[in-house]
């Protein structure tokens, strides 16, 4: 597994059950390889670029660290800054493995890999945050409570630009050149910025029900919406186009 790319394995998260485990699969072969026990319900999963890591933020009543990273290579936990809360909702390694980036009910951190100390963007606002890391892992986007987009530089972890959408914003990613940023707005329209300028690109509603996840594709032109209803829709970001409706649910 040493060195192994993390497409090469597949993490289902399955539903609450007694032991909330977490199993880890070769995808090529089909294979069990390892079994976790993070103690809480499963919120979020990431493996770290060189695939040697397993992050999980998870959720439950009791104030216990709701924070767990192992070694895949050995299947042994990790000691990284405890999340003392009820949930853990979002994790993430930075595109180079360097920073792994941390999202629970009391703020966001970004924990050094290496060396384990954790810097604190915020804190204490007793609120929902979601990120996402620049492809080139220079930026963090973080989403807050006042509607803001804020893009930190993770160097100097200093706020380097704050994007405001109109009715609030969650799920924000970044193209794969890193120019674009899309986030979804409360009022259910997918908006587009201009990472240098800050500049609204352009907005558009993809689906008659909520957004459940956002992503570009590998062109950097296009960006797919899924939705609770059941469909896939993709768009060019540079003319806003429909180009495409799929279903995701078997007929």
């Amino acid at each position: 597994m040493s060195g192994s790319n993390v497409s090469a394995f597949l993490l289902p998260v399955p539903l609450p059950n007694p032991v909330h485990a977490l199993t880890v699969w070769d995808a090529a072969t089909g294979r069990r390889l390892r079994d976790f026990l993070p103690g809480s319900m499963v919120q979020s999963v990431a493996f770290s670029p060189d695939g040697n890591l397993l992050a999980a933020g998870t959720f439950g009543l009791t104030w216990r660290n709701k924070l767990k990273v192992w070694d895949l290579r050995t299947g042994r936990p990790l000691h990284f800054p405890p999340h003392r809360t009820q949930v853990v909702g979002l994790v993430a390694f930075s595109p180079n493995g360097n920073q792994l980036a941390v999202s629970d009910d009391n703020g966001v951190s970004v924990i050094d890999v290496s060396n384990r100390t954790e810097h604190w963007l915020v804190r204490g606002q007793r609120a929902s945050f979601e990120f996402s890391f620049a492809p080139d892992g220079r930026l963090l986007a973080t989403t807050h409570p006042d509607g803001s987009i804020r893009l930190w530089d993770i160097s100097t972890w200093k706020v380097e630009m704050t994007i405001t959408a109109p009715s609030g914003a969650g799920m924000p990613v970044f193209s794969p050149h890193g120019k674009t940023l899309a986030a979804l707005c409360a009022d259910g329209a997918v908006r587009l910025w201009d990472v240098g300028s800050g500049k609204d690109l352009r907005s558009f509603v993809p689906h008659q029900k909520w957004v459940g996840s956002l992503a570009f594709l590998a062109d950097g032109k296009t960006l797919a919406s899924a939705s609770l209803d059941g469909t896939l829709e993709k768009w060019n970001i540079d003319t806003g186009e429909d180009i495409g409706k799929f279903s995701l649910i078997s007929k």
